[in-house]
């Protein structure tokens, strides 16, 4: 199975919240995952959220980071480009 993850995907896979469970599932069966590189600025933005929120306290806020760093370069990174927005802007449509 080859997955795409957008970013409430992602932070779901490093910080347990509803779904959770089903994403680590599906991460485990993947072959290969994808997201696209901006992924890595909207994570650390719904990261900052959470802190100023006080949904994650700053030691929480440094594990998940570390733990995402980490995995970084094992993720296939799609870099953002035009063609890659219409495709996208194409399948949110059809699907």
């Amino acid at each position: 199975m080859i997955l795409f993850f957008d970013t409430s995907a992602l932070v779901k896979l490093f910080q347990a919240e509803d779904g959770t469970a089903t994403i680590i599932e599906w991460v485990e069966a993947a072959e290969k995952l994808y997201l696209l590189d901006i992924a890595r600025l909207e994570f650390t933005s719904v990261l900052q959220r959470r802190l100023r929120n006080k949904e994650l306290n700053p030691e929480g806020l440094l594990i998940i980071q570390q733990g995402f760093y980490e995995r970084w370069t094992a993720f296939n990174i799609q870099p953002l480009n035009r063609k890659v927005v219409d495709e996208a802007e194409n399948l949110l449509n059809k699907y």
